[in-house]
């Protein structure tokens, strides 16, 4: 995974390491620019698409680890701050109902990394590597919009 900013000096060098990363990131900007209403876009079907999303981050404990199996997450802030917590899958306990790309683990761990993201921040997630993401910073900072772009792997 890769945790920076969207004014990241590598942002190029991230852009480099998959086709769409370079499309997802001039998106993000578009997207923000345009004020883009929530929902789902799809770009190209089962390859590239989007979510803008508004919510209430959630506290940790109301919250599961995910595992993509098919999907790159781009996790990108656009306002708020929220707080997304890696681990290894290895590490996690099951017993969740996988749903579609997601396989989901419990939160029963205490072996978290977490990361905290604001405003132009974004993680960018491989399959395989299990999240929580959508996690309440602060009391004071739980309303987030956010960007999800989805990016189907490929080896």
């Amino acid at each position: 995974m890769i945790i920076t900013n969207i004014n990241s000096p590598e942002i190029s060098l991230y852009a480099s390491l998959n086709p769409y990363f370079a499309k997802a990131f001039e998106d993000i900007k578009k997207i923000i620019a345009d004020k883009t209403e929530v929902g789902k876009y799809i770009i190209e079907e089962d390859k590239y698409f989007y979510m803008v999303q508004e919510y209430e981050a959630k506290k940790a404990e109301d919250s599961k680890f995910e595992v993509h199996e098919k999907f790159i997450d781009i996790q990108f802030i656009v306002s708020g701050v929220e707080e997304i917590l890696f681990d290894k899958p290895e590490r996690l306990k099951t017993g969740i109902e996988p749903k579609g790309d997601n396989v989901y683990f419990t939160m029963e761990t205490d072996t978290f990394d977490t990361a905290v993201l604001s405003a132009g921040d974004f993680a960018i997630i491989f399959p395989g590597e299990a999240h929580a993401p959508g996690i309440r910073h602060s009391e004071d900072e739980k309303n987030v919009r956010k960007i999800v772009v989805k990016i189907r792997y490929q080896e």
